[in-house]
């Protein structure tokens, strides 16, 4: 397993050769028809599925010549391509102009946005994806790539990837207020750290801004021969660029290999916390590089990309069919813009042409003529056009770009793609204005989420003029939250109170409380409505029930009560830690991160006695946690009981991570999600007791002795119950971050050939099989609450995401992403982008661009289509991120068969079952009975009282 990454970073942006700006978002974008020898019938449901797949090279072209001639001249320009601009981007600092050194970059960003179309047009000429990168290296040693490369590229000593190696990387802070540092240079310095970076998959996603920043912050290093740059095993924190001398690359005390002036190397220092595979030692005389360090990249990057989104968000906020949208339908928007470029006279659109796409301007000056209101000169933050995503009418006005122009695209289509039609999407976002306005809402601890969930669960039902709805002093069966979306009603009681109720009002608010005896209508209560409601002009509204309320907040007695501010956990807290016996360790302690989200209700009973839990069999451990099997003494259930100690959390600045988990876990219920029961600590432990998941590893189901993948009627089943738990976790916006189907291995003998010694962290397997066959997500250590994005880079390489991987924040498409390549490698068995002997450095550049192909004879016409939705490498086209969210995929011929309803209450025959002796069964795990009771036989260090109260919510 490639080592699994834990490391504050973010988002990227689609470092995949860039299309022509403009492109339509389509499910999946211009790929070549794959070879298959499975029935025509597949074809037909892909074709049913998405609009113009599996043509041949020659046919789209043809098809996309058509179209753009169709478009016209607007469109045409939408899909021109960032290579295509005839000069430089000018400075937005008046007649003044570029600087020398703003001229360098600007000229190498469009050498480099050249080079990039280059590719792509071969790649697409190529009609196939390629697995390979040509990189240029060369094999010295079993275990470590050398490369030595001309100017300009890196020298990379890179460790071939293992699957089941873990890392170990610290999160860092992102201050708002981050000033990257500026180190003085001359014109020749900045064109050879320019020419360096140009070939660097890194950096090839950096615009001009963020390239000169970056070239600033670039610091002179010299040295004396003879010194260690960095040793072998060590955590890299730099990356560097020679600028003379030489560099001699050391593994085990052997050469194997030297860089050169221009060469560079420690690119993945940058990313996160990765082990040096060889030590670096300046020879032939003195050295001189420029280094920069991680933390400056990280956070130059993020903090741009912050401040992009922000200025990009503030200005759809001032668009008035936009002003009144939720912040959720504002991001999502924000980040399917596309960017475009136009030179100085360059038309955008003309007046009469199709109108279709809407621009926010980032640089520059359009003139903007309309035939009524005159000319009017538009700048950054200005926006045109917009009446494109609103009517279908031709344009009323010209526009013309009187500088070089950088802006900000969307389309309608992209629109509705990303988001649904606009009157849906302002029609959700009022319920959700409406909803937090309720009393019973506003006036408790029911969290943004909450209501966002709530309001995806309203059902729009229509009354006609004189029907009554509520009449007063009947019992209501069936009680609900009314939502007026139009017409009129009025509500009235017998002691002549009446109001009329009109679009943005509500009622029946009355009916979702308690009656005498704390019981809910429709729940063994009885209520009765306080009031009469008929409706006077015919009126459509939303309804939200009863029901559909008590499944997202769990506990009713929420409404309308506010508490301390915090939701109520899906704890159960009729199980007693203390009373249970071990049996046999279950898996690792789990890798956490350290962002602390907030503490979790303290609502445990603390008198339970510790000393009577009786452990058994131990199974797993990690660095700071073991996992056993337990059981009640008192009713015999088993139970999965995780231990951590304290003082090891504390050393390894985990305590705000494993708080973390604790509190996302909290709020978890769901049968494909593991369920935490309890949790509980001592002066020296803390516990988590879980549901216990009995069938193993579904790695071992994929890979055993009989076979290396499974069949694509077992993918379905096993794909469905891992969206659903995925799904599940979204909706309460909640990110997963490490997606696969099997456990790290807490085991030095994992490790590359190159002798490093690392820490080294373990986890419950992530996705594990439940006694009756089913999927289980397990290990939330990574897991995060995510309002919008985060910019934490973690999870097992084999399956990040390329936004991950480039640091400009992700979502929860990462997590689909990771679903995509782990349904490759069920059927194929092996993921999309590894090949063997493939280094790290090599795997993350094919992520980022994209590179992989199907291999013959293993996958339908229905799976790649699928699987490439999946994998689309921008988040906002990828399916599961698309305006109907996880019903794109559960929509898709792929998963037709799959009766969604039976699955979730788990009544579908699962392709496997394990055979399980008794509750305490843990023949389908390996076994630990080699590793000792950490409690028992550890000497740890007293925790201080200061140290004791950071625990003292758990």
């Amino acid at each position: 397993m490639f080592k699994k990454i834990g490391s504050k970073m973010g988002k990227k942006s689609d470092d995949k050769e860039p299309e022509p700006e403009g492109k339509r978002v389509t499910i999946k974008e211009d790929r070549p028809k794959e070879k298959s020898d499975r029935k025509d019938k597949d074809k037909d449901k892909v074709r049913k599925s998405t609009k113009k797949r599996d043509e041949t090279e020659e046919e789209r072209r043809e098809r996309k010549e058509r179209e753009r001639r169709e478009r016209g001249d607007e469109k045409d320009k939408m899909r021109k391509s960032s290579s295509h601009r005839k000069s430089h981007r000018k400075s937005t600092k008046g007649e003044k102009g570029l600087t020398d050194q703003e001229k360098k970059i600007a000229k190498h960003a469009k050498a480099k946005r050249e080079e990039a179309e280059r590719r792509r047009k071969e790649e697409a000429e190529m009609g196939i994806k390629d697995m390979s990168l040509d990189d240029g290296t060369k094999d010295y040693e079993p275990g470590v790539k050398m490369s030595i490369k001309k100017r300009g590229q890196q020298a990379t000593t890179s460790v071939h990837a293992q699957r089941f190696d873990n890392i170990y990387a610290a999160p860092q802070d992102m201050a708002k207020d981050f000033v990257a540092p500026v180190y003085p240079k001359s014109d020749d310095d900045v064109e050879f750290l320019l020419d360096a970076l140009s070939d660097n998959f890194v950096f090839n996603t950096l615009d001009e801004v963020e390239l000169e920043t970056l070239v600033n912050a670039f610091e002179n290093y010299e040295c004396d021969e003879g010194h260690e740059l960095v040793q072998q095993g060590e955590i890299g924190g730099y990356f560097f660029i020679l600028r003379k001398g030489a560099v001699a690359f050391m593994v085990d005390g052997a050469e194997v290999g030297r860089a050169a002036p221009g060469n560079s190397f420690g690119e993945l220092a940058l990313l996160y916390n990765a082990p040096r595979a060889a030590t670096c030692v300046a020879v032939d005389g003195s050295a001189g590089l420029w280094r920069v360090d991680q933390m400056t990249f990280r956070k130059l990057l993020a903090t741009h990309t912050i401040q992009n989104d922000n200025q990009t968000k503030d200005v759809l906020k001032k668009v008035p069919f936009l002003s009144d949208l939720d912040d959720e339908f504002i991001n999502r928007i924000a980040d399917a813009l596309t960017t475009v470029y136009y030179d100085a006279g360059d038309t955008i659109y003309e007046r009469g042409s199709e109108g279709s796409v809407f621009y926010v301007i980032r640089e520059g000056k359009v003139e903007y003529e309309h035939k009524k209101r005159g000319v009017k000169t538009l700048g950054p933050g200005d926006y045109f056009g917009e009446q494109a995503i609103v009517k279908n009418e031709p344009r009323k006005a010209d526009a013309t770009a009187v500088k070089d122009t950088i802006a900000l695209a969307l389309s309608r289509e992209v629109f509705e793609q990303v988001l649904g039609p606009l009157s849906e999407v302002i029609a959700r976002s009022n319920d959700r204005r409406l909803l937090r306005s309720v009393p019973l809402f506003a006036n408790s601890d029911i969290e943004n989420f909450e209501i966002e969930l709530m309001a995806a669960l309203i059902d729009e039902v229509k009354y006609p003029a004189e029907r009554e709805i509520l009449t007063e002093g009947d019992y209501v069966d069936a009680p609900a939250l009314f939502l007026v979306r139009s017409g009129v009603l009025e509500a009235f009681t017998d002691d002549g109170e009446s109001r009329i109720l009109k679009s943005g009002t509500f009622f029946g608010e009355d009916t979702l409380m308690p009656d005498e005896d704390e019981k809910y209508g429709g729940k063994g209560g009885m209520k009765q409505s306080k009031e009469t409601v008929e409706v006077l002009e015919d009126c459509v509204l939303g309804k939200l029930s009863l029901a559909n309320i008590d499944s997202v907040i769990l506990d009713l007695s929420r409404m309308g009560n506010k508490k301390n501010g915090k939701a109520k956990d899906a704890l159960d807290r009729s199980v007693d830690i203390f009373r249970l016996e071990r049996h046999t360790l279950l898996g690792a302690g789990t890798r956490m991160g350290n962002k602390k989200n907030g503490k979790a209700k303290d609502a445990l009973d603390r008198s339970v006695d510790i000393f009577r839990l009786e452990r058994h069999t131990l199974l797993g451990a990690g660095t700071f946690g073991q996992v056993w099997l337990a059981s009640d003494k008192n009713t015999g259930k088993a139970y999965a009981l995780k231990v951590q100690i304290k003082r090891e959390i504390i050393d390894h600045h985990q305590a705000e991570g494993v708080c973390r988990e604790r509190e996302v876990m909290s709020k978890i219920d769901h049968p494909f999600v593991i369920k935490l029961v309890n949790t509980d600590q001592d002066k020296q432990s803390v516990f988590m007791l879980l549901r216990l998941v009995q069938g193993g590893e579904l790695f071992n189901v994929m890979h055993n002795d009989d076979r290396d993948c499974i069949p694509e009627g077992e993918v379905k089943f096993y794909t469905a119950c891992i969206l659903e738990g995925l799904a599940y976790m979204h909706r309460r916006r909640i990110l997963y971050r490490d997606l696969k189907p099997e456990n790290g291995k807490d085991d030095k003998s994992c490790l590359p050939h190159v002798n490093v010694e690392i820490e080294l962290t373990s986890s419950l397997c992530v996705v594990l099989i439940d006694e009756l066959g089913y999927c289980v997500i397990v290990d939330l250590g990574f897991a995060k609450v995510v309002n919008e994005k985060t910019y934490t880079l973690c999870g097992t390489p084999l399956y990040l995401a390329p936004e991950v991987i480039l640091s400009r924040g992700h979502d929860k498409g990462a997590d689909y992403w990771s679903l995509g390549c782990l349904m490759y490698e069920m059927v194929s068995g092996q993921t999309p982008f590894y090949d063997e002997n493939i280094d790290q450095i090599t795997l993350f550049k094919r992520i980022v661009h994209g590179r992989y192909r199907f291999p013959s004879g293993y996958f339908s016409d229905v799976a790649q289509d699928l699987i490439r939705g999946m994998l689309a490498n921008k988040s906002t086209q990828r399916l599961g991120c698309l305006a109907q969210g996880e019903r794109d995929i559960k929509d898709h011929p792929f998963l037709e068969e799959i009766n969604w309803g039976k699955l979730g209450k788990r009544l579908m025959k699962a392709p496997w079952v394990p055979r399980l002796r008794d509750p305490l069964d843990a023949s389908c795990f390996e076994s630990w009975d080699h590793l000792d009771d950490k409690e028992t036989t550890g000497n740890y260090k007293k925790l201080s009282s200061e140290e004791q109260k950071i625990f003292e919510d758990f």
